[in-house]
């Protein structure tokens, strides 16, 4: 006796993807479609395989998600799979709770939405599904011990949405591994964390099965690198969990760290970029190029960042059929040990000292948020905005290293258009 069935989550159907919506080309469209298309593989992968459940984790979509189009296109995958007989179950996550259109959601009638409060039970041929879904977006109670005990002849497959090991104060329903491990169950299908990973060794079915996150579905931005999909998983009595990778998502992330200590950059991102457009298999990568390492170029490189930028993206355009996108360029060099700081003959040279100086950086960048703060309520004006671009990435990250290497680059790029 076997039991076979996907499990995905964390899927955020129409979340935009950072970084990539600007490009105005093929890639753009490539870009919008990325969660659809990667949810769309993954039931055409579940019917080639005939699975016999689809187990959602959590987290279909995005809090702000008001488009009722999305719900219509789950609605239609939902009921290929049916029609092929494979029954989609699922639980809502923190962000589901969050969104004011789950109740449109519940009611899509080829899905089948756990209720909050007690988990419930589903029978699937020699399979019982226990989950239990979120009311709200934060959930500080441990819901995995809420789940009943395994039901004995029968393979038992817990459908949770948690921050295992999480702090037991946190608010997305944190538990540890022995609360899962209690419970007797064959699997337990996990969302929320957006890495893919089995939680620990792989045990007997009789020690409490295994336990695993099959991660976002398609990364959204440069912290979600690496391959995305979900785990094709197979029960068979007797055995451990059988788990396999699918790789789904369309487009790829990868930050890629090149260190030009040794010579001239843009020669060391080409051989890099290279090498990454021999081994990428999505059908777009996107990826940070960062200059590291010690450099004699330290001061030139900040100055010239904008110009880099464009030399990169211009190299990677000619790279793996145009299918390599720059995301940013970012310059993390430092000065050699004994190198002298430019003169500041220009102001743009004095706020790269200033950029280069991690105290000063440190302690300059909370009056800043401040300034912002009070001048903004906390949004930073439109026309600002246009005139430091760079602000966007301050307010998200407090880098005001970064903020101020930009605007020397600015100034530089003005005073040399005076000077024109």
């Amino acid at each position: 006796m076997a039991f076979s069935f996907i499990h995905t989550g964390d899927l955020h159907l129409d979340s935009p993807l950072a970084g990539l919506a600007k490009h105005e080309d093929e890639r753009a469209r490539t870009v919008s479609a990325a969660s659809r298309r990667a949810f769309s593989a993954l039931c055409d992968e579940a019917i080639a395989r005939a699975v016999d459940a689809f187990l959602i984790a959590g987290d279909l979509w995005d809090g702000e998600w008001r488009d009722v189009d999305v719900a219509h296109f789950v609605q239609q995958q939902a009921g290929r799979l049916r029609g092929a007989g494979i029954p989609v179950l699922a639980i809502l996550g923190n962000h589901d709770a969050q969104s004011r259109m789950r109740d449109r959601l519940r009611a899509l009638d080829a899905v089948h939405f756990f209720p909050s409060g007690t988990p419930t039970s589903v029978e699937v041929g020699p399979a019982t599904v226990h989950g239990v879904s979120f009311d709200r977006p934060a959930v500080s109670e441990n819901l995995a011990l809420k789940f009943p005990p395994a039901i004995p002849g029968r393979f038992n497959i817990g459908l949770l949405h948690t921050s295992l090991n999480g702090d037991v104060q946190g608010t997305y329903a944190p538990c540890r591994p022995a609360d899962l491990d209690a419970k007797g169950y064959d699997y337990w299908a996990l969302g929320h964390v957006h890495t893919r990973a089995i939680m620990g060794d792989v045990r007997p079915a009789s020690r409490g099965g295994t336990a695993a996150y099959c991660g976002v579905l398609q990364g959204r931005h440069v912290r979600e690198t690496g391959r995305k999909g979900a785990y094709a998983v197979t029960l068979s009595e007797g055995a451990a969990p059988h788990l396999d990778e699918i790789d789904v998502a369309p487009v790829g992330w990868q930050d890629l760290a090149v260190d030009v200590s040794g010579g001239e950059a843009i020669a060391s991102v080409r051989a890099a970029l290279e090498g990454l457009a021999g081994e990428l298999t999505e059908d777009l990568g996107m990826v940070r190029v960062r200059l590291t390492g010690t450099s004699a170029d330290h001061f030139r490189h900040h100055a010239r960042s904008a110009e880099l930028a464009r030399e990169v993206g211009v190299m990677a355009a000619g790279l793996a059929a145009g299918r390599i996108v720059i995301e940013d360029v970012r310059v993390e060099t430092r000065p050699p040990s004994d190198a002298p700081p430019p003169l500041p003959a220009h102001f743009e040279a004095v706020l790269l000292e200033a950029a280069g100086d991690d105290d000063l950086a440190a302690g300059l960048a909370p009056d800043l948020q401040d300034i912002l703060n009070e001048a903004s309520l906390g949004t930073t004006p439109q026309a600002l905005r246009e005139l430091l671009p760079g602000l966007g990435d301050f307010e998200d990250r407090a880098d005001l290293k970064r903020l101020l290497a930009d605007a020397a680059a600015d100034v530089a790029a003005k005073l040399s258009e005076g000077e024109g």
